[in-house]
């Protein structure tokens, strides 16, 4: 014996089985470890991760915390530094491609691209 269902309850049985995968994929799938951090945390957050965990999994004596925490004060001053010369620099190559981008536009999408680089710089205000 064949047994036909109407069409409504084979399309009800795809969408639920659609709503499972969906739910499933993002429960398992698409979900974040607890250890990922997010890239907006700051400097202050990301190093008292990182000196707790260091701390606690190499079971860190005063005298060893207070010798890597002068490590990690060496070596935040030397990324500032690094960061403060290549600035100069990294700033030009960037004047340089907006010239050259609005070198190929007419001038409507000159005013668009305007606009967008004023986009641009308003989220990055905020993510800061």
């Amino acid at each position: 014996m064949k047994l036909r269902l109407p069409f409504g309850v084979y399309f009800l049985f795809v969408f639920l089985s659609g709503a499972i995968a969906g739910g499933l994929a993002v429960r398992f799938w698409m979900r974040q470890p607890a250890r990922m951090t997010s890239w907006r945390e700051s400097h202050d957050e990301r190093r008292q991760r990182y000196v707790r965990e260091m701390e606690t999994r190499l079971k860190l004596g005063k005298e060893q915390l207070q010798k890597f925490n002068q490590i990690l004060n060496e070596t935040h001053e030397r990324f500032q530094s690094a960061r403060e010369r290549m600035k100069p620099e990294m700033e030009s190559i960037r004047n340089e491609h907006v010239a050259r981008v609005r070198a190929i536009l007419d001038e409507g999408q000159r005013a668009e691209y305007e606009k967008m680089q004023a986009e641009w710089k308003q989220r990055i205000k905020r993510e800061r």
